[in-house]
């Protein structure tokens, strides 16, 4: 059965603004593979850019991650050629290169931009262990020892960021033409999604356990609300005013996780961010539990119609002490939790309020899973997570990943 499927895909995020500028730059992207199969394309990200976007050239390698044996380039062309020129708001697929990948094989892409280039969307990281990019002085390919960029200097804001985020621009999803049935788990949900701690965790046993019978994708926007998009900041609090949370979940859902393939099971992992932006951003109305709730199932039926097996979790607990919108909000997340628990339109629950929560008090994270901001799991956290749903999907379900 000959099929595209991603072997790495994230949402772009719109940043509404230039946060990363490229001039004289090599890129340089490793990517976590656990597909078979003999030809691979890349998706290549200009969704939101005013202007249009030149790649001098780019290619990919595979590298073997028992032996390091590394074969390529393998030359990245978009209808024939070799500069790429991307149109504003277009993410076309690369021409499909012959290459014959194995499970053991990740990918290593390079693009070179040669002209001063600004880009408004990026997909952003922080684990890096499923993927990871830097950046390098000069071309590529005529030194591939050339000095290391300063990535703070190339995107002050991004480059910047206390938790320490990784970017990439021009690449938001490789593809792979595999002939056996892959299992396509889907991601769906705001920054503890978009974060990657629990992902890449869990990537790491789902990989392990079944080479190249299941492939991980990422849905996450970090700030994103399952009922309201972005909320309506001026650019002196958030740059871009806000764009960066995203389209509201319940709308962007099909066009982020169902554009390019199909997952056979969907994981959703949001609502924290609807319990307490229009508190902390002063939107009318208020959000509800009920409206949470509401927006949650609409979520779950369009997953559910495009025959994906929907998993939905709790709301996990979110924000330290001192935070203004806590007594509010607190409340309203204790009661979606509540109804979720009394019964949703997904196939199945996974209380990971339950499971993070701290027994001395169930309205905080547990210390030593959060990244200190009582909210985003750290590595531990994440460790824990992927725990949760790995033996949840083993334990209980003999058919996963599909035959």
């Amino acid at each position: 059965m000959e099929k595209w499927t991603p072997a790495f895909s994230y949402t772009a995020v719109d940043y509404n603004h230039d946060v990363v500028t490229y001039e004289n730059i090599s890129q340089t992207g490793v990517f976590r593979n656990n597909l078979k199969g003999d030809a691979v394309r890349l998706k290549l990200n200009n969704c939101y850019n005013p202007s249009e976007v030149r790649i001098t050239h780019a290619d990919f390698w595979l590298r073997n991650r028992v032996t390091g044996k590394k074969r390529g380039p393998f030359n990245v062309t978009l209808g024939g050629e070799e500069e790429i020129v991307l149109p504003a708001g277009e993410a076309p697929f690369s021409d499909p290169a012959a290459a014959d990948v194995s499970p053991e094989d990740d990918f290593i892409v390079k693009m070179y931009f040669r002209e001063k280039t600004s880009f408004w969307s990026v997909c952003t990281s922080y684990a890096r262990r499923s993927w990871y990019a830097d950046e390098k002085k000069e071309d590529y390919r005529e030194n591939d020892w050339t000095f290391p960029a300063d990535r703070k200097a190339l995107s002050p804001m991004l480059g910047g960021d206390p938790y320490g985020m990784d970017f990439i621009v021009c690449l938001s999803e490789i593809q792979v033409r595999t002939h056996e049935k892959v299992t396509i788990l889907g991601l769906m949900g705001d920054s503890v999604t978009a974060m990657s701690t629990y992902c890449d965790s869990l990537i790491d046993r789902l990989y392990r356990a079944y080479p190249g019978l299941v492939t991980v994708v990422n849905g996450g926007i970090s700030g994103n609300r399952i009922n309201r998009g972005y909320p309506a900041v001026p650019a002196s609090v958030f740059p871009g005013e806000g764009h960066q949370f995203g389209r509201a979940g319940k709308d962007r859902i099909l066009d982020d996780l169902y554009q390019d393939f199909t997952p056979d099971i969907l994981f959703i992992l949001e609502g924290v961010n609807d319990c307490s932006h229009s508190l902390a951003f002063h939107e009318e109305p208020v959000e509800t539990a009920e409206n949470i709730y509401a927006g949650l199932q609409e979520m779950i039926r369009k997953a559910k119609e495009q025959g994906s097996k929907v998993y939905l979790s709790t709301a996990a607990p979110f924000g330290g002490v001192g935070m203004g919108w806590r007594e509010q909000g607190e409340p309203m997340r204790c009661r979606l939790n509540e109804l979720i628990r009394q019964g949703t339109d997904a196939d199945d629950l996974i209380d990971l309020d339950l499971i993070m929560r701290d027994p001395d008090d169930p309205h905080f994270m547990q210390e030593g899973m959060h990244l200190g901001d009582g909210v985003h799991p750290n590595y531990f956290g994440g460790e824990k997570i992927a725990e949760a749903l790995f033996r949840r999907w083993f334990s209980e379900n003999s058919g996963f990943p599909s035959e």
